[in-house]
């Protein structure tokens, strides 16, 4: 018994999902736009959880987890980048509000 595929034998190959190429690209696009990047972080683990679920359930059809996960550590950094802008912007303000206090 022969274990050689045949000449004419197709060979599956994996694709990327789509959806994982979207959240890696909503990913870097919310990390890139601190304010308006706030549409593009909450599109990023919409997709995250759709293309988990569709690479899941292909059977190894499909890749791209990487992709995922890039995409949503590029989220949680826009989300601490954020806090940080706000906390160094809004932090001055309301030591001065403190300090003028009489009381």
């Amino acid at each position: 018994m022969s274990t050689f595929l045949p000449l004419d034998a197709q060979i599956p190959v994996a694709r990327t999902s789509d959806k994982a190429k979207v959240t890696l690209v909503f990913g870097i696009a919310s990390l890139l736009m601190p304010v308006g990047g706030l549409i593009f972080l909450i599109l990023t683990f919409v997709f995250a959880g759709r293309a988990r679920a569709e690479i899941a359930a292909s059977n190894g059809e499909l890749t791209g987890l990487r992709r995922v996960k890039i995409g949503v550590n590029c989220a949680w950094a826009s989300i601490v980048i954020n806090v940080l802008s706000i906390i160094a912007i809004l932090g001055p303000a309301v030591v001065n509000v403190g300090a003028n206090m009489t009381p």
